[in-house]
C-alpha cells in the first residue's frame, strides 16, 4: 500500500514505480488530491481500478478540503489509545471534579 499526499505525480521516476507497483495484484495505492485534479491523477481516475482510492472533495468547511492534511489527520488518522484514554481521565476529572465557583474557594 502507498498513502500520498500533497503528490501531484508530477515525478516520472517515482510515477514509474508506483505505475510498477500496480502490476501487482494486491498492491493499493491511496491518494489524498483534488478529484478534479487534472494531469496523472486524472488518468489513475480514468483506469477506475478499485485498488486506486482517490480521497477528496468538500471537507469540513470551504477553506479545508478533505484532501488537506489537517483535515486527513483530524478525521480521518485513528486515534492513538493513549490519546483515548487521556480523553477519558480527562473527561472523568471534570465530571467528577466539578467546578469551584468563587464562593467555595475562600
Amino acid at each position: 500500500m502507498l498513502i500520498t499526499a500533497g503528490f501531484a505525480f508530477g515525478d516520472e521516476h517515482l510515477n514509474n514505480i508506483i505505475y510498477q507497483a500496480l502490476t501487482i495484484p494486491t498492491f493499493r495505492l491511496i491518494v489524498f488530491a483534488n478529484p478534479d485534479a487534472k494531469g496523472e491523477i486524472a488518468k489513475l481516475r480514468v483506469l477506475r481500478d478499485e485498488r486506486i482510492w482517490i480521497i477528496g472533495g468538500d471537507g469540513p468547511d470551504d477553506k479545508n478540503p478533505a484532501h488537506y492534511f489537517n483535515v486527513m489527520v483530524e478525521h480521518f488518522m485513528p486515534q492513538r489509545q493513549s490519546d483515548k484514554i487521556d480523553d477519558a481521565v480527562r473527561l472523568v476529572m471534570e465530571t467528577m471534579g466539578g467546578k469551584k465557583d468563587a464562593a467555595n474557594e475562600q
